[in-house]
């Protein structure tokens, strides 16, 4: 899936800043597919 590659980008990119990573994911709390992939 196209969000796949995009959140293993925005992963690889984020690792570093782990508040960031928390932000990203509240943000794609939208979109429940993409926390049934990284919960």
């Amino acid at each position: 899936m196209v969000y796949n590659r995009v959140l293993r980008v925005f992963i690889d990119s984020d690792l570093n800043h782990l508040d960031h990573f928390e932000q990203i994911l509240r943000r794609s709390a939208n979109h429940t597919s993409l926390i049934a992939l990284y919960p």
